[in-house]
């Protein structure tokens, strides 16, 4: 009796022993996990407040001397962006315009979205900046008549529809768009729903008007849509995303009120001081978060294929 005891003693030890041994590692890895995180998040902060601490703030909108950040939503169009940066620089060097380039460069696995790379260069930049421009990296503009001036009055859509080589409906305010940092803000930036090419801006439009807005536009100009802009897209290189997928249709067509700049999350993973040509830009590399319970369709078509598609719900705000 007494020899079974000692060996029910024996495994009781052994068992608590391998339990304890668990625990302890389970812990291990969670501090590890926690710690990873941590570091992620301090070196994210240290980078932010890094730009915060490099850029000048300018406190009085009305002063004689308005800044300019150019926000270029980017992914994988550097051809385009060599010519973009002196092309640009040079435009505005011209009118007199103090700038700085800011390109917005979405490195994670989802699909672009030009509105979240928008909010994010603003975020980035409105510390340095009394105005911002949205800027499509493949439109440059040739005729000088084209004001990038500061838009007092409200918003200034330098490619407008009787302009621009391609898009000519009323409501369009893509391409080349100038607002001042109070006016953006007010609309809240861009819906964050849209992944894939397109529509953003329509939506950005109906924000716009439902702020009482005037969009305002160039007049006078003495070029049509064949000579004012060159679009220096090439579709047989950069194919453009344009599939819907899931109810992505349904929910994009909407005017979106969840989301915006005040719910635009993102890791801002590097910076990278650049120079083309002596004209000096930083390329902010950037991954959008993504709720893919709510959005799945920011999965790229190729893993989206495997997900099991459940009729949405309307979502809540996540602020």
């Amino acid at each position: 009796m007494i020899k079974l005891s000692l060996k029910n003693v024996s495994i009781s030890i052994l068992i608590l022993f391998t339990i304890f041994t668990i625990i302890i590692f389970s812990n291990l890895f969670i501090l590890n996990r926690e710690s990873q995180c941590l570091q992620s998040y301090v070196e994210h902060q240290t980078l932010i407040n890094s730009i915060r601490k490099s850029t000048r703030t300018i406190t009085n909108v009305n002063h004689d001397v308005n800044h300019l950040a150019i926000l270029i939503p980017f992914r994988e169009r550097f051809n385009q962006l060599l010519q973009f940066i002196p092309h640009i620089n040079s435009f505005l060097n011209r009118q007199n315009i103090s700038h700085e380039f800011f390109v917005i460069n979405q490195i994670d696995n989802y699909r672009f979205n030009r509105g979240a790379l928008i909010n994010i260069g603003f975020q980035l930049a409105q510390n340095s900046c009394t105005y911002i421009v949205m800027h499509d990296v493949d439109l440059l503009p040739l005729n000088d008549q084209l004001s990038y001036g500061f838009p007092a009055r409200g918003p200034f859509h330098v490619s407008s529809p009787d302009l621009h080589p391609k898009y000519h409906y009323e409501t369009y305010v893509g391409g080349i768009l100038l607002m001042t940092n109070e006016h953006f803000k007010l609309v809240n930036g861009f819906s964050t729903n849209y992944f894939g090419w397109g529509l953003e801006d329509d939506e950005f439009y109906a924000r716009l008007k439902e702020a009482n807005l005037q969009i305002y536009r160039p007049e006078n100009i003495k070029t049509n849509q064949s000579n004012t802009f060159i679009h220096i897209h090439d579709q047989n290189i950069y194919k453009r995303d344009t599939a819907k997928l899931f109810n992505q249709k349904e929910i994009t067509r909407r005017r979106d009120r969840q989301t915006g700049l005040n719910t635009t999350k993102f890791n801002l993973l590097t910076i990278y001081n650049m120079t083309i040509e002596n004209i000096e830009f930083r390329i902010f590399n950037v991954a959008i978060y993504c709720n893919v319970d709510r959005t799945p369709w920011c999965l790229k078509p190729s893993s989206s294929s495997s997900i099991k598609f459940k009729k949405q719900q309307q979502p809540k705000n996540r602020r």
